[in-house]
């Protein structure tokens, strides 16, 4: 008589799925930032929602936040004073010289501003000089002040006023003042924060597992 066949191996399957993504768990709309700083998905922005807690929220819509570069979409404007967007082809508020919203640009009478190598906008009122379209700041140059590239490391920092005014283009950057001493000899640039050893971040963020502390001196590092 032959032997019955061995029973069938019913062990259960431990090899690693192939081509099955791992679940996100940060960096995109709704939820937490990814070490604290970064959001990966468009159009969204690192938000401080509780102590010590962020997390991605909507941005570049029109009425709503700037993104993090002061960009919005669909070819809107950034009210950098309020950090609010314009919907393209919508009224630019008189603080901007008023006009319409076009491409990221603020045009009165066929006169653009806030856009890359305009001039800033600015409605002669003495308000500080701002740009509208998005990772642009204002920059002495021959013409006077005018709209460049600025937020992303070692860039120019966005904005005007103290370094604690101006921005960058990511939660991971941090303006950060050099000579001058706030003075006209003074250079704001963007550097790297939240590791270990750097600065704190913006809302004195650090990378997971850090925490901010006072520096001697001033200022705030990350350990």
């Amino acid at each position: 008589m032959e032997a019955p066949p061995p029973p069938p191996d019913v062990r259960p399957d431990t090899s690693p799925d192939v081509g099955v993504d791992s679940p996100v768990t940060c960096g995109q709309l709704s939820l937490p930032c990814c070490d604290g700083t970064v959001c990966n998905d468009p159009q969204t922005r690192c938000t401080m929602t509780g102590a010590g807690q962020t997390t991605c929220t909507a941005c570049g819509q029109a009425g709503g936040a700037c993104c993090m570069d002061n960009s919005c979409s669909d070819g809107g404007c950034c009210n950098t004073r309020t950090n609010t967007c314009i919907g393209a082809n919508a009224a630019c508020p008189a603080g901007l010289g008023g006009g319409t919203c076009s491409a990221g640009a603020c045009v009165f009478n066929g006169v653009a501003c806030g856009a890359l190598g305009d001039p800033c906008c600015d409605n002669g009122q003495g308000l500080n000089p701002v740009c509208t379209a998005g990772g642009l700041g204002c920059a002495a140059s021959a013409g006077g002040e005018t709209c460049q590239t600025c937020g992303g490391l070692d860039e120019p920092c966005c904005g005007t006023g103290a370094a604690t005014a101006r921005t960058c283009s990511a939660m991971n950057l941090i303006c950060q003042q050099s000579g001058g001493g706030g003075g006209a000899g003074a250079t704001y640039t963007c550097q790297s924060c939240g590791a270990s050893g750097d600065p704190c971040c913006p809302l004195q963020i650090c990378n997971a597992g850090l925490r901010c502390t006072a520096g001697f001196g001033g200022g705030t590092t990350c350990q």
